[in-house]
């Protein structure tokens, strides 16, 4: 058979706050605090995008 058979999703499940990403990079761009919402996933320590998309 030829073609897309099936696909698949992985988010991972590790949690950066964007405020904390504010504070440390802040002095660099000040303006961007007002985009500093929510949270943003992020890779453990195993795990990168070639491994997640095997």
């Amino acid at each position: 058979m030829i073609g897309i058979q099936s696909y698949g999703a992985y988010i991972p499940r590790l949690r950066l706050s964007r405020a904390a990403i504010f504070q440390a990079m802040g002095w660099f761009a000040p303006a961007t605090i007002m985009v500093a919402q929510g949270e943003r996933s992020m890779c453990n320590y195993d795990e990168d995008s070639l491994t997640m998309a095997v």
